[in-house]
This record gives C-alpha cells, structure tokens and sequence, in this order.
C-alpha cells in the first residue's frame, strides 16, 4: 500500500485520523500515517491477536491526538533542574535545622522562652509571657518532626534516573504506553532485551518500540536504547502501569477495545 500523507482534519476533533500527517506538530501532537502504521503493524509478532492488531490505527491515532501532548507539555529538563535545586537546599537545610533543634536540652529552651519573655521590642505585642513562651517552645517535637518529613519529602521529590542523571520524563511516558499497548496487541509482557555481540537493543518489544520511536521523536531511534535501559533498570519504574488503554476506553466506549 502506498504511504498516504492526508491533511490535519478540520472537521470532528473525535474521529480517528491514523492517516494523518507523520510526526509531531507544534502543539505536540502526532499523526501516524499510514505507511507508519503498517510498518509498525509488521513490526509485531505474527502471534498478535488478530482482532486487536485491527485496534492499532486507532489506538495510535488517539494517543498521538491527545495523550502524547500532554506528555509533550510536562516541565522542561531547566525548570526541573531549577526545582529540583530548590528541593535540595530545603531538603539540606530543614534536615540541619531538624538535627540543631534535637540538642537542645530542656534547659537550652528555658532560656530561649526567657529571652522572649524579656524582649521588649515594639512588635512583641501585647508582651510576652514566660509561661507562655514556655508553652510554645514545649511543642518544639512536632516542629522537628514537621522539619524531618519536609526534608524527607523534598529529597524524595527530586526525580532523578540511576547514577543521579535526569530521568527524561516524556521517553518514559512513551515508553510505558508502549509497554502498554504492546502486551495489549501481543498479550505479552513488554520486556528489554540485548544483543550479546553489540550490547544494543534486541527482542520483539525492541522491534516494534523502534518502528514507534521515530515518529513520536523524529529522530530515528536516537534515544531509545539509553531510554529503554533506564527504564528496564528502575523496576518501579517498570512495574508502572499506563492507564492509556483504560482512558481510550473510556473517551471511545463504541470502540469496544477490549471487547472478544
């Protein structure tokens, strides 16, 4: 079948368009021709369920349509660095306080609450009392708990892949979605594999992820090896499930997706 490059549709925003325009436009969204189909179609095992192979120029259309510009539309490699900077200095910084804070000796905060009692400087208004500042001072355990979890969450919000280096959000987004799809056509788990001699890539998911790559990145499969292994190698990462055909059920029910 000859590759056909029909135009963006104009007309209803919900009909399939796995004919479209290849690649990503500039709202991030992607057509899938239908050469591109076909070929990744063929990238599959000949064990691909029959009826579910058909879904394909569907499932890949809705998902260049509306998932894959969300993912497109995630935070930028700088504004993350940039927070996940600011992360660490809170996370640095109330974990020290937290630590200062747990020697101080009950005496230590006797005269901390003293002081404030003494402090006569026009913004202690009305006057502070000693027993009062005592307290205040008194419910220091929960600050140092409250300072101990901001630490302990902010550390955990820093996303980083293995060996500290980014982990490229959108390749794992793709990613998981094809892992999704994959074992949806194939009813198989969606699993990495190497060739022994090169150290690339190899297997039935290589294959059919290297036949999508190229048209969601527009880059060849530039990216996908180095995408792949981060993602084989993070096991929670892995185990992630994508919600993508679930959605797709539920935006399209006439489909009947996972119908017989």
């Amino acid at each position: 079948m000859a590759d056909t490059k029909a135009s963006k549709p104009t007309g209803d925003k919900n009909a399939p368009n796995p004919g479209g325009n290849a690649g990503p436009d500039p709202v991030g969204q992607v057509s899938f021709s239908v050469g591109e189909v076909s070929l990744i179609a063929q990238s599959l095992p000949a064990q691909a369920n029959p009826r579910r192979l058909t879904m394909l120029p569907l499932i890949l259309a809705e998902w260049g349509r509306t998932d894959l510009p969300e993912y497109f539309g995630q935070e930028p490699t700088p504004e993350r660095a940039t927070r996940n900077a600011r992360l660490k200095s809170v996370a640095a910084k109330s974990g020290k306080l937290a630590h200062a804070l747990r020697t101080l000796t009950p005496m230590d905060l006797d005269f901390i609450a003293f002081a404030l009692s003494q402090d006569r400087q026009p913004t202690a208004n009305p006057p502070r009392r000693y027993d009062v500042m005592q307290s205040e001072i008194a419910e220091i355990t929960g600050v140092i708990a409250t300072l101990e979890t901001i630490s302990e969450g902010a550390t955990a919000a820093v996303h980083v892949g293995r060996r500290g280096q980014p982990m490229n959000l959108k390749s794992h987004l793709v990613l998981r979605d094809l892992a999704a799809i994959y074992q949806y056509v194939t009813g198989k788990p969606a699993t990495r594999s190497t060739d022994r001699e090169t150290g690339r890539g190899s297997g039935p998911f290589w294959e059919f992820a290297k036949a999508v790559w190229p048209v969601v990145f527009e880059n060849a499969d530039d990216g996908l090896s180095a995408a792949l292994k981060v993602w084989a190698g993070n096991p929670s990462k892995a185990s992630e499930s994508s919600a993508l055909l679930a959605n797709i059920d539920l935006r399209h029910p006439e489909w009947g997706i996972f119908g017989p």
